[in-house]
This record gives C-alpha cells, structure tokens and sequence, in this order.
C-alpha cells in the first residue's frame, strides 16, 4: 500500500520521541536507542531537506523564510545530537543535553505538524503526497541502512516501525501478545519495554 509524506514523517516522529522517552528513562545501556536515534534523526531530517522541503516551497505552502527556518531547526538538532554522542552515558551533563536535545526537537515537531504538514496537504494532491513519501522513504532507509540501522528492511518499513506501531496499543494488549509469544519478563516490563521486546521479536522473525 503507497504511503504519503505526510504519515511518514509522523510516523517518525512518534518513533523518534520514543526513543528520546527511553533514552530519559533508561539507566543501563543507553547505546542502542542512542544509536538509532542518531542515525533515524539525521536520516529523517536529510530526507525532510532534500526531498520534502523543496516541495514545500515549490508549492507555496509556505513561505521560503520558514522552510529554511526548519532546515536551521534541523541543524540546531544534529549538533546538539553530536555533542550528546561525545558524552558518557553516565556523566550527569548528558542528561541535561538529552534534555536540551528532547527540547528543540519537540518545537520543531509540534511547529512542523501544526503548519508545514497541513500547509503541504493542502497544495498538493494525494498522488504527489505518495511520490514524495516514496521518495522520501528511499532516501531516508539508504541513509539509515549505511548507518547500520534497518539494514534488510524495504523502503519505509525499517527497524523501529513495528515498535511504533505497537506503541499505539495498550499495555493490556501489549501483554497478552508477549504472553502468547513467550517474551520472558513480560511481567515486570513497561508498556515501552514490551513494545520494544516484542519489536526485536517480529524482527527476528524476517
């Protein structure tokens, strides 16, 4: 089934503010999540530059002074992102970065889904939506797949999609579907944990 831009890039934010959640919550290895929300993050905003952005601005949906304003926000993000890489874990600074780094990327997602997102909609059609979703999937999964994440997956359905989609169950339901998988543990995790479990138990399966 064709995805549109739109739900892709909203997609990735929840996937991306996830992972921040996870980051803030988790007190032991805080490699992996770091690690794919690195590459997810540069990944997503490259793909947003270089193939949405432009068509944002051709459409006139919104002033050219305010796409570049998001590309800054991107930049804004990414070195915020570095500094955060060159950190211990367990260094009391990389919290307060983490913190700064959740920050700006919460603005620049609620300014993008409340303006630039419906803006676009509005503009174009609903195949122009598809062709820029496909497009920007590709160039999203090639940045991610040389980074190490994803690496397998078809365009748009990368490592991570299936936890965003659990996320969007209750922890209920998350529970029962770790219980008939046989995910041990089950019991004392967090709806977020489970998520994750049963993610990496999907994957294992391809």
């Amino acid at each position: 089934m064709a995805r549109d831009a739109i739900s892709l890039i909203t997609q990735d934010h929840r996937r991306i503010e996830q992972l921040l959640q996870r980051l803030e919550s988790e007190r032991g290895d805080r490699g992996t999540p770091l690690a794919e929300l690195a590459a997810r993050l540069v990944a997503h905003s490259h793909a947003e530059e270089e193939i949405v952005y432009p068509a944002v601005a051709q459409s006139g949906a919104r002033d050219p002074a305010e796409v570049r304003q998001a590309e800054n926000e991107h930049h804004h993000a990414e070195d915020l992102l570095h500094r955060l890489q060159g950190m211990r874990p367990d260094d009391a600074e990389f919290d307060r970065m983490l913190q700064r780094l959740a920050d700006a990327v919460g603005r620049h997602v609620e300014e993008e889904e409340k303006t630039v997102l419906p803006a676009l909609k509005g503009a174009v059609d609903r195949k122009r939506l598809e062709e820029l979703g496909r497009a920007f999937a590709e160039r999203r999964d090639e940045e991610m797949r040389r980074a190490g994440v994803g690496a397998g997956k078809g365009p748009g359905e990368l490592v991570g999609s299936d936890e965003a989609e659990l996320m969007d169950k209750s922890r209920d339901e998350l529970y029962e579907e770790a219980r008939r998988v046989g995910v041990k543990g089950r019991s004392r995790m967090s709806k977020d944990q489970l998520a994750h479990a049963l993610a990496q138990q999907r994957q294992g399966r391809h």
